[in-house]
């Protein structure tokens, strides 16, 4: 009969301690702070440890003793997943930080392009004029090497430009890789919790504006990609504007 009383009480506290893990891991909603998250797990704890008290000792000091040592171990759980919540809003606040940083950035190349476009397209336009000017025998070709050796530090500055962006477009890629695993790692803790909302399909609420966060930081980066690829195209438009006047 003893044995077969610890055996009922060893399945009671498995179970009861699953409970508490359980209950535990899922309290993770963002507008919880630090102090109701922790004392959250402290109040779930002494209730499991006030029980479990109870059913092994079957005296009130037994379930004294259990409530506090239930409350220490789920006030450290709590802790525990308080912790997990700044690090996702750190990470939130970092995504933010990242894509108006290359936002910056993108406006900044493209202005570089913009201008470019536009000196490349006067070159080409004096290039013409002086090259006619020389085919009905006027002597322009000082004026012909003073424009190559624009063209030559204009292709100069461009390939730096284009050295450092594409520098700063691979910093860009690995935040970005970084982001992705942090959602993913985000979504599928979330997807855990769905049996906390009526419609079992949908992920936490909080989780869309996480989702555009990211997207928005996509965007800016695809927006850097194509930017440096403009920048390439004059730098090799320089290049071959400069051969031409060489000859």
């Amino acid at each position: 009969m003893r044995i077969f009383e610890n055996t009922f009480r060893l399945c009671v506290v498995i179970t009861l301690s699953t409970f508490l893990l359980s209950a535990c891991s899922t309290m993770t909603k963002e507008e919880n702070n630090q102090a109701r998250t922790t004392a959250e797990g402290m109040g779930i704890g002494a209730i499991i440890g006030g029980t479990l008290g109870v059913i092994l000792g079957d005296n009130k000091e037994s379930a004294a003793i259990g409530a506090t040592i239930g409350g220490i171990v789920g006030g450290v759980a709590g802790a525990v997943v308080s912790e997990q919540k700044d690090q996702y809003a750190a990470q939130e606040a970092k995504l933010e930080v990242e894509t108006e940083k290359t936002a910056k950035l993108v406006a900044e190349v493209k202005q570089v392009n913009d201008g470019l476009r536009s000196d490349i397209a006067g070159y080409q336009e004096e290039k013409a004029h002086l090259e006619a000017q020389i085919s009905t025998g006027h002597n322009k070709h000082s004026e012909l090497q003073t424009l190559h050796s624009k063209v030559q530090s204009q292709k100069k500055q461009a390939n730096l430009a284009l050295a450092n962006v594409t520098k700063n477009l691979q910093g860009a890629n690995k935040n970005l890789q970084v982001a992705q695993s942090n959602y993913a790692k985000q979504r599928k803790q979330a997807s855990r919790e769905k049996s906390r909302y009526d419609d079992k399909k949908k992920l936490p609420p909080s989780f869309g504006s996480d989702k555009k966060k990211l997207n928005a930081l996509e965007n800016q980066v695809a927006a850097l990609e194509r930017e440096k690829n403009s920048l390439e195209n004059y730098a090799d438009e320089l290049s071959a504007l400069g051969a031409a006047l060489s000859r």
